[in-house]
């Protein structure tokens, strides 16, 4: 408000003198003939606003701190993560194409393979055993049929036998063991010994045992064990 606005006169309507009038007056008094006068509402001065405003409440905004590289794994759980990461996709890679990457550390690989289903030289039914002898030609045993299979080291079909019981029939073939010398030892329920053409050597009678597993690791009888349990 500027001083015009805040003081301006108007004639005393008694004595027609000068009359000032002031901001926030309805009347006055003539200072000539000191007769109070109303001031006409067209003249009258608002009062001057008595409020001051309040400086504003500022509370200054502090920002969180952020440590570098807070939620990132230590270099300890990144390599553990990428090792998980490394494993599962080496199995996944096995199991679903046949591919080891972990060559021998991990898994066995295949060298060799030889033989099919059947009940044929050179075919398996139920193949559960096998041993190799000293030349190291290897002996598979059918577990259901008793036949006793001979390959050469690199596969080749050299002889077939089967395993027989006390009645002439086939015997199952439980479990064999081969002999450095080349004898084969099979478990049913008598311990039975051939050679590689399927000769009988010789026969430890089970004597209403049933021998359930040999191993040989010399040659002849003393390098044979069988466990025995009664039924």
């Amino acid at each position: 408000m500027s001083a015009n606005d805040s003081s301006r006169t108007f004639k005393c309507p008694s004595c027609g003198a000068p009359v000032q009038i002031e901001a926030g007056q309805k009347t006055t008094t003539c200072p000539y003939c000191n007769e109070t006068v109303v001031i006409p509402e067209a003249l009258r001065i608002p009062a001057r606003s008595t409020f001051t405003p309040k400086p504003e409440q500022y509370t200054p905004v502090v920002p969180a701190r952020v440590t570098p590289n807070a939620n990132r794994p230590s270099f300890t759980g990144r390599i553990f993560t990428a090792l998980v990461m490394v494993i599962i996709l080496g199995l996944v890679a096995y199991f679903a194409f046949g591919f080891n990457p972990f060559g021998k550390f991990m898994f066995a690989n295949q060298v060799m393979s030889f033989g099919s289903k059947g009940i044929g030289q050179g075919m398996f039914q139920n193949p559960r055993c096998i041993g190799v002898d000293g030349n190291g030609n290897i002996v598979v045993a059918d577990y259901m049929d008793g036949r006793i299979q001979v390959f050469s080291p690199n596969g080749k079909f050299l002889s077939m036998f089967t395993v027989m019981n006390a009645a002439g029939k086939p015997a199952n073939a439980f479990h064999i063991a081969i002999s450095r010398d080349g004898k084969i030892y099979v478990a049913n329920l008598d311990l039975q010994v051939y050679d590689e053409t399927g000769k009988v050597i010789g026969k430890i009678p089970g004597d209403m045992a049933h021998v359930q597993w040999c191993c040989g690791d010399q040659p002849g009888w003393e390098g044979v064990r069988a466990h025995i349990q009664r039924r």
